[in-house]
Formats: C-alpha cells, sequence, structure tokens
C-alpha cells in the first residue's frame, strides 16, 4: 500500500492511541495490514477512530501505528479534547436526524395502511397473478417496517452520543460543578507528590492541564 504520512494521538483521557482515518483509507490498506491493525486495535464509533486495547504499554500498538504510516503526534490537550467531541456531537445529532428520515420513509407505507385490515388480514390466493402481486407487495411493506426500527435504534443511540458532549457542556456553566472537579483535580494531584506516582510525567501535566481549564472556566463566568 502506498505509505502517507499521518500521526497518531495520545488520548490522555482514555490513555490509549487513536489511529484516524477513513473508511475508504482502511478499505485500501492490505488483508496483512488490516490483521495487524485489529490485532491491536479495535474501531471505537464513540471517538470515531481504531482505538489501542492497550491503555499502559502502548509499545506493540505504537509499532503497528508506524507499519500503517502514522508518526508520533502531540497529545491533545484537553481543550482540544473538548473541541474534538464538540465537532462529534454534531456529527451525531446530524446522524441521528438522517436515521429518523430514513425511519420515517422506511415506515410510511405501513403507518399509511393502519386502520385498513382488510390490508392485513386478506389471504393470499396461490396461482392466482393478482393476489400474488399484491402479498408480494405486503411482505416488502413489512419488510420496511422491520428495517425502520433499526433506524430508529441509530438514531436514538446517536441522538445518546450527542447528549453526552451537550449535558458536559452545560456543566462547565455550573460553578458547583467546577468547583467540585478543581478540588477533586487539585487533591489527586496533591497525592502524586506524596507517594511513588502511579501516573508518567505526561499524564499529570494532563491533569494539571484540566485543572487550568476548569480554574479559566470558573473565573470566565464570575464565581
Amino acid at each position: 500500500m502506498t505509505r502517507t504520512t499521518r500521526t497518531y494521538i495520545v488520548n490522555n483521557d482514555t490513555k490509549r492511541i487513536e489511529l484516524h482515518f477513513s473508511k475508504q483509507e482502511y478499505q485500501a490498506i492490505s488483508n496483512e495490514d488490516k490483521d495487524r491493525l485489529r490485532k491491536r486495535f479495535v474501531f471505537s464509533p464513540k471517538a470515531n477512530a481504531w482505538v489501542s486495547r492497550a491503555t499502559k504499554n502502548h509499545a506493540l500498538a505504537i509499532k503497528v501505528a508506524e507499519q500503517l504510516g502514522f508518526e508520533n503526534g502531540k497529545r491533545l490537550t484537553f481543550s482540544e479534547q473538548l473541541a474534538r467531541k464538540e465537532k462529534d456531537a454534531i456529527r451525531y445529532q446530524d446522524l441521528a436526524e438522517k436515521a429518523q428520515r430514513r425511519a420515517e420513509y422506511l415506515q410510511a407505507d405501513y403507518n399509511e395502511m393502519r386502520g385498513n385490515n382488510a390490508f392485513f388480514t386478506q389471504p393470499i390466493i396461490r396461482g392466482h397473478a393478482g393476489s400474488e402481486a399484491f402479498g408480494r407487495r405486503r411482505e416488502k411493506i413489512f419488510e420496511k417496517y422491520i428495517k425502520g426500527f433499526e433506524e430508529l435504534r441509530k438514531s436514538k443511540f446517536y441522538k445518546a452520543k450527542a447528549l453526552e458532549y451537550f449535558d458536559f457542556s452545560t456543566k462547565l456553566k455550573d460553578p458547583t460543578f467546577l468547583n467540585n472537579e478543581i478540588d477533586r483535580i487539585a487533591q489527586k494531584i496533591e497525592s502524586e507528590h506524596h507517594k511513588d506516582s502511579l501516573l508518567t510525567s505526561e499524564q499529570i501535566q494532563y491533569e494539571k492541564d484540566k485543572l487550568s481549564y476548569f480554574q479559566l472556566r470558573l473565573k470566565e463566568i464570575g464565581s
């Protein structure tokens, strides 16, 4: 395959490595590379990316990323992660609306027949061309109606994913939430200074970055 220069991302929030590339790019890689990828990564709809299975030792995942043409990228700041989540939430909203419209289209014929008992109960006469044609049409309407429920399920799923971010975004305007987060993160950072740290220096820096973000938000809302 032709290698292109891309960067993998270390997500400090999830402790996983992320590989972002399109479905077309995935389809273009060799079966051997697909096997390498699936061995160390799994596709995450939430992140809209392939994420490493491991959360601690990333050596093997990084090796696969490099084999696929990815280079070391910068670690996202907390603010950058929120910006990405907002973008994803807007995309999820769009997907939810499209799935809802597909469901309405698929179930429209069935819903038009509600109250028409003959449509649902009329027996099909074998060998009768008109009756058999009616039977095939009715079966197609039933099939589309069933498929509509899958689109409704997708719409509900995407709405929930979008709501996750928007609920959090609302909390960022709440002084109580911000103060609680500031206290929690400050205590976490302080505790790391009094024991053999379980976090790497980069992870501690990320916690400090989160702390600064929440402090700035609190200042911006004037509390």
